[in-house]
Order: C-alpha cells, then structure tokens, then sequence
C-alpha cells in the first residue's frame, strides 16, 4: 500500500476512527496522571483506611480480621459468648463484622497481584512527603473500576439512545471533578458505580434479546447478580431490591420467571455472609446492626463504637425517626452538591416530564428515580452529620453514570425540537456544556495547592512513629484507631467513651497490654463546651485540656508532638526519647 492510499485511509477510512481512538485514550491517560498527580495526598478518610488494613490482613493470610478494635464489637461478642480477641490476639485481630467484604477482598487481591510491600519509610516520607504505597494501589484501583464504569456507561447509553446520547453522558460523568475525588479517595463508591452501570447494561441486553424474540432470563440474572454484589460493597444498597424488582416484573413478559430469577440472584451473593455474622454474632448484621443509632441524640458522632457496655433502653423510635429525616432532608436539600454534576441533575429531572418511545426505556427511567428514593432512605440511617461531597455515605453519586445517561438523551432531545440544521451548532451548545460542567474540576487543578497530605487530622510519619513506639505485642488506643492500625500497623483500640471502660478492657481483655494512648486533632481541636466538656470524651476532658491524667491511670508518661502540638501521646514511659531514628524534620512544624 502506497503513501497516497495510507493517507487516504486515515482521512476517509476506519484509519481516521483507529486515529481518534488512540488520541482519546492517550488524552484520558494523561489527564489521569496530571489530576493524580496533583490532587491524590493520600487517604482521606477513616473508612477507607479502615477497608484498607483489612485488606492488607488478608493478604497476610489472617482471614477477615480487623486491627482496629471497637469497644461495641467487644461487647457484642460477649453476648455470644465468644472471645473478643483470639489467644494470639496480641498480633491477630478479632473478626471483623462491620463492613462487608468484597471491596476489602477486592484491594487484596490487588495488593497480592502487585507484589506490595507494607513497609512504611517514615524518614522519606517526612522529607519529601511521599504517599504511603499501599494507597497508589487503592488509588488507581478506583480510577480502574470508575473507568470501566464510564465504558459500560458508552455501551449502554449507545443501545438506548445513540452515540452522541453516549458521548455526551461518558463526557459528563467523566468530567465532574467529583468523580475523580471519589477515584483517589480510596472509598468503594467507584466500585459500586461499576457494578450499578453494568447491571444496567446487562438489563439492556435482556430487553434488546427480549425484543429479537428471546426470553433475556440470562441477561436479567448477571443484572441480579451485579446488584446482589452491591450490598457486599455497601449494606444500604439492600434498599435498591423493590425498585429492581419491580422493574424486571414491568418490563418482561415472564414475570414470575424474571421475579424468581432476580430474586434468588440478588440474595445469593450475601446469604452466605449473613450467616457467617450469625454464626459470629448472632446478628446478620454483625455490628452494623447499630449503625442507626451513630450520630442519633444520645450517641454524638461515632460514640456507639465506644460504648462498652451499653444501654439501649433509653433510645426511642422518635429519636431514630429524627436522625433519619434530618439526615434524608440533608440529602435532598445539597442533592446536586452530593450528585457532583449539576448539568447530570437538571436535565434527568427534565427528562422524568418526557416519555420514550421505548417502553423499557421509560420503564427503566422511573426505576433510577424510585432506586434513588430508596437509596438515599438507606443512607439516611447512616452518619450524615456533615455535609461533605466525599462523605463516605454520599451513595447518589454511585448513581451519576445513570443520571448523565438521561440527561445526555434530553438534552440532544431539546436541542433537536430547535430545528436548527447546522451540526456545527449541535455539537457546539453540547461542548459548551461539557466545558462548564468540568469547570470545578479545572478549578480544582490550579493553585495554590493545598498541604500535601490531610491535616489534621491525619500525619501519616507521626503516627507511624508514635506507633512504633510499641512492639507488635502491644496495643494503641487511639481516638483514630484505623490510622494507627492502617500506617502504624498495630492493634488499635478505639478509645472507650468513659475511662473506667478503658481500664476494664486494659485489666480483663488486653491482659494490661495497652501501652500507648494516642488523641489527635480530632479530640484536641475541639470546641471546649460542646465537644469536650460535654462531648463523648468528657470523662478525659482532663487530659484534652492539659490538666492531667485521670486517677490511678496505668500510663504515666506524655508529650506533645507536631505538627502544631497536634498529637497528645501517652505512655508507660517516656518511649519517644528512644527513637531509631529522629530527625530535625520530624519535631518541626511543617
């Protein structure tokens, strides 16, 4: 083939199409590595750094255990009567029955695939501020589920509408700057995203089969089984399961076939794991059985966790229904705040006032809108407390590829009742739309640049240090224990609510083996009435005030450590003053 053909194939051939392809994917690439590159500081939250040493404690091989110790877990499996901690407890954790685990059993995997080491370098990582390893693989791991999630998104918004309806969502989805932040968050909602848009996906393959004269019974079950995956992810997608099941009972002529199958599809993946926290606790829940109550009045933020012995005669209904409305009414009022595209929201409510031609695609519209109802019902018994766009709670955005889908069909839907005829002004007023909608993720790009990891509360190199204070046969209590169970890798107890809790767990289930008190910023940055005073830690007000340990206290030694004397740290002895290693850096203000 000659120079001229091979030109003529690029501009007029499938050549030009391989051509666009290839830039789009170079250009995808490289825009991930600038937003990583710049915006990626490590975990952010504690659920995600809680998924994560789970994860790294099974790919140790220690089963499904967590480092990082509730008091309320502890009480709970006394009523089983089971052990809290196993006899090897002091480097073993105890089972782990708060969070469901494929997203933990999912990073495992990818920490055995890549071969990653756990060891933490904290003098390089104070020097240069570099990113503790083990979270640029959770990292790209959701930049990888959410990325699939945008080609399902392409595939299934190609079927129902066309490719300017599919280029338009993927470009939507794809450009709201909270989609990334949840990327490099290191929280499952990317694989949530990817496990939803591939159910639909799969629904629209069981109707295009359905409509070739098939039955699309196989189709409907890898939709059910995606979705039953959801609450391994999540327990609040549970809620989802009316609104799916109504949608295959509307949309297939086998409707008692199409039920059964989603029915037994859904409930397959959990059932197994329901009975494993039964059989643990007596609960098929486990411990997110009290999720309800974290944040309700009586127990302010995570406090339930750190109850050891509690009472629950005292909470009401009316106090439960109280937390669920304001929580449902913070989720309403900030809903494009939460959704992270304001161009997705507008025009998919715009599209609930159009109906489709296509009956399963009207069918599958008022299914979004009923799964989201019911989603955001689930979430609101969760701790919403803060309006946050990465709250660990936020499950709308999960459902942002579905809402771009709609929004992208109405808009090409309203812009051909125009009647203009020129393609340059179609594809011009849907660019515009693209560039405002990723104007906050520009904006996020550009300086000036925030401190390269999150403090406060989280210093990664501190805690390592202060953890390493201990032998691995040692525990930490700490007000943030999935940090020091995450970068300092030991056993780490949640600071129990009142102190006596603290030396009845030190005394009878740690056999005195706590040796080490950690509060961070998130205790000592409190407002003095309302958070210390009369918080969930006023019985260590004493100690969060400087005026000193609590009566008879095991742990007589302490010290202040930076940045800003933003850690309190206390132990049996003055440990620090033993460091292998401490530089200037390190008892510097950065």
């Amino acid at each position: 083939m000659g120079f001229q053909e091979v030109l003529h194939t690029l501009e007029e051939g499938g050549g030009r199409k391989i051509l666009f392809g290839v830039g789009a994917v170079l250009a995808f690439f490289l825009f991930l590595l600038l937003y990583s590159a710049l915006e990626f500081r490590g975990l952010a939250h504690d659920e995600a750094m809680d998924q994560a040493q789970l994860a790294r404690n099974i790919a140790r091989g220690d089963g499904y255990t967590t480092s990082a110790i509730r008091p309320l877990a502890v009480w709970q499996l006394s009523q089983k009567g089971a052990r809290a901690l196993p006899d090897n407890g002091k480097t073993v954790g105890m089972p782990e029955t708060l969070h469901p685990p494929l997203y933990p059993l999912v990073l495992a995997a990818a920490f055995k695939a890549t071969g990653q080491s756990f060891a933490f370098d904290r003098i390089k990582n104070i020097q240069n501020l570099q990113i503790y390893a083990p979270e640029k693989i959770m990292a790209w791991m959701g930049v990888i589920f959410y990325s699939c999630a945008l080609f399902f998104l392409f595939k299934t918004a190609e079927s129902l509408f066309d490719s300017r309806v599919a280029w338009l969502a993927v470009l939507l989805a794809g450009t709201a700057d909270l989609s990334w932040q949840f990327c490099l968050s290191g929280l499952c909602a990317p694989l949530l995203s990817l496990l939803l848009i591939s159910s639909v996906w799969a629904w629209q393959n069981a109707c295009a089969e359905q409509e070739e004269g098939g039955s699309g019974l196989l189709w409907v079950a890898l939709a059910a089984l995606l979705q039953g995956a959801l609450p391994l992810v999540k327990y609040s997608w549970f809620w989802v399961l009316p609104a799916s099941l109504l949608f295959v009972w509307m949309a297939f002529p086998r409707r008692a076939a199409a039920l059964g199958i989603t029915l037994i599809f859904f409930l397959l993946p959990s059932s197994l794991w329901f009975w494993r926290n039964h059989v643990v606790t007596g609960n098929l829940l486990g411990l997110a059985w009290f999720a309800p109550l974290a944040g309700c009045a009586g127990y302010p933020g995570d406090s339930v966790w750190a109850t050891l012995h509690p009472d629950f005669s005292e909470v009401t209904v009316k106090m439960l229904a109280k937390k669920w409305v304001l929580n449902f009414r913070l989720q309403v009022e900030h809903f494009m705040f939460f959704l992270g595209s304001l161009f997705a929201g507008v025009f998919f409510w715009a599209s609930l006032m159009h109906r489709f031609k296509r009956e399963h695609v009207e069918r599958l519209k008022w299914w979004v809108l009923l799964a989201l109802a019911l989603l955001m019902a689930g979430y609101a018994w969760g701790d919403l407390g803060k309006k946050e766009a990465l709250a660990s709670d936020n499950g709308i955005w999960v459902m942002l590829p579905v809402f771009c889908m709609f929004a992208g069909a109405m808009f090409f839907l309203l812009l051909d009742r125009l009647g203009f005829e020129l393609p340059f002004f179609n594809h011009a007023v849907a660019g515009l739309c693209v560039v405002l909608n990723a104007a906050p993720l520009v904006m996020t790009l550009l300086p000036p640049r925030p401190f390269p990891v999150h403090y406060p509360p989280y210093y990664p190199p501190i805690i390592h240090l202060v953890s390493n204070c201990l032998t691995r046969g040692e525990v930490m209590a700490s007000d943030l224990p999935v940090s020091t169970a995450w970068y300092g890798d030991r056993m780490s107890l949640l600071v129990p609510n009142r102190v006596r809790d603290f030396f009845e767990m030190n005394d009878f289930i740690f056999n005195q083996s706590i040796k080490g008190v950690l509060f961070s910023p998130v205790s000592l940055d409190g407002r003095l009435v309302s958070d210390i005073y009369t918080g969930r830690y006023q019985e260590w007000a004493g100690v969060l005030t400087q005026r000193g340990l609590p009566p008879l206290f095991p742990l007589q030694a302490s010290t202040y450590l930076p940045p800003m004397k933003g850690y309190f740290f206390i132990c049996d002895s003055p440990r620090w003053t033993n460091f292998p290693v401490q530089s200037k850096s390190e008892m510097e203000t950065p």
